[in-house]
């Protein structure tokens, strides 16, 4: 297996199990994972996302647009974690001066594993575009 398509394999391994990781966490209450009922559709879809990638990895020949649409694939799962981010800030920001509001806010943080699914996506992208020779 070449390097290029070994670094692909694992940076979208890396990221569908981040879905699974901690993406929210708040004091006394606990982590959310991506997959949690609050966070479904921007989880499962970077799992599908990353998913895809990892199967057109195992099942697909060593192509070009193989590599391609792994590229895309990744980089749909980085955006869509960048957009909750953008919101899970934009929610935290909207509050009405009340000081439960604001005492929420000033706790609640991104967990690690939205971080790493969007690392993994820029990785896998950045690796598919720029990572190999040109065939």
């Amino acid at each position: 297996m070449k390097t290029q398509r070994t670094v692909l394999l694992v940076s979208s391994l890396a990221g569908a199990g981040a879905t699974f990781l901690p993406w929210i966490n708040i004091p006394f209450i606990g982590a959310i994972n991506g997959t949690s009922e609050h966070l479904t559709f921007f989880g499962w879809a970077t799992f599908i996302c990353f998913g895809s990638a990892v199967l057109i990895l195992l099942l697909g020949k060593d192509t070009a647009n193989n590599k391609r649409d792994v590229g895309l694939l990744s980089i749909a799962s980085a955006i869509i974690g960048i957009y909750f981010i953008y919101k899970f800030k934009s929610r935290m920001a909207d509050h009405d001066d009340n000081l439960f509001s604001n005492a929420m806010s000033s706790v609640v943080t991104i967990g690690f594993g939205l971080y790493l699914v969007i690392i993994a996506g820029i990785t896998s992208f950045l690796t598919a575009f720029f990572g190999g020779k040109k065939d």
